[in-house]
């Protein structure tokens, strides 16, 4: 075990080192910002290396006693930031030192967290990543053919963008399509992203694009986050109208032509789903793998509570 980790209570952190060694870190993400996990997660503690060289934020819950790491919503990789180099022995002492009063453990590592430490159940996730550094016509040529189908049937809709509309509007079209058969999607997770999007409008990070039909109506929307040389495409929405008229590859298109030619990265954020999956690949994006890591540890009896309160929560 790897001495110089330990464990930091919330009111512990430095959150000035902590959010510098995530700007500083070879694999930051804007998930593990201290701002960022105080409006997804609220409750979190960390483990934390020496001077704060490397950080693991643990996000929790606690239930009848009994605290659990849990992904938050919003965040599709956390796990172990570093601003040195983030071999397989580091990520093995900082599983080792995860407090044993955590029973439940369910949580997503990133892209650069690998290691052999066992006991924990994997799971394997794909997301999916454009290099934007070309220009935007050779960008373009790696599009599929039925990409190309699709911005030429948008071109020919008369639809047309539009940047920042009401964050409201877009989400109330997630709700009374996509939204109604995702259980996930609970009232706390819309105030947590109405919370994350007023946040990231403040500090300018956020590019948030809508589509308007022929007759002016808002058909589909998307925030994507723009951080350290990165935009995540967190959140969109369409209704069947968008789906006709391919407002979401024509949007998406869009945001590409916005940052070809310089050094940027657009994230899809995901997914395990087929479907999905080939959407985001048909922009010429490559597969990048990231795990996420379970233990349970609980009695038989808490085992079953977790399952109801999961279930019904």
């Amino acid at each position: 075990m790897n001495e110089s980790i330990r464990y930091l209570t919330h009111n512990q952190i430095d959150k000035r080192q902590w959010d510098h060694c995530i700007e500083s870190s070879i694999n930051r993400k804007i998930y593990a910002c201290s701002w960022y996990l105080d409006i997804v997660a609220g409750e979190w503690d960390a483990l934390v290396e020496g001077d704060y060289n490397s950080v693991f934020p643990l996000p929790y819950r606690q239930k009848a006693g009994i605290k659990y790491l849990y992904q938050p919503p919003f965040t599709q990789q956390l796990g172990i930031f570093s601003k040195n180099l983030l071999t397989v022995e580091l990520v093995n002492s900082y599983l080792k030192c995860i407090p044993a009063f955590f029973k439940l453990i369910e949580i997503n590592f990133n892209t650069l967290n690998r290691f052999t430490e066992t006991g924990f159940s994997l799971t394997t996730n794909s997301n999916f990543e454009l290099d934007l550094i070309s220009p935007y016509e050779d960008l373009a040529k790696r599009y599929s053919e039925n990409l190309k189908r699709n911005l030429k049937k948008a071109s020919k809709s008369n639809i047309s963008l539009i940047n920042s509309p009401e964050i409201r509007d877009i989400i109330r079209i997630f709700e009374q399509n996509k939204g109604k058969d995702i259980s996930v999607f609970r009232r706390g997770e819309y105030t947590i992203l109405m919370n994350l999007m007023k946040k990231s409008i403040d500090s300018g990070i956020v590019s948030v694009k809508g589509v308007l039909t022929s007759e002016g109506k808002l058909c589909a929307g998307a925030f994507f986050l723009e951080h350290f040389n990165r935009s995540i495409f967190l959140f969109s929405a369409t209704d069947t109208k968008a789906k006709e008229v391919s407002a979401m590859p024509f949007l998406i298109d869009d945001h590409i032509r916005k940052f070809a030619g310089i050094e940027h990265t657009l994230d899809f954020e995901g997914s395990n789903n087929a479907d999905l999956a080939r959407f985001y690949k048909s922009f010429g994006s490559v597969e990048c793998n990231y795990f996420s890591i379970s233990r349970n540890t609980l009695s038989n009896l808490h085992k079953f509570a977790f399952k109801l309160y999961k279930k019904y929560r």
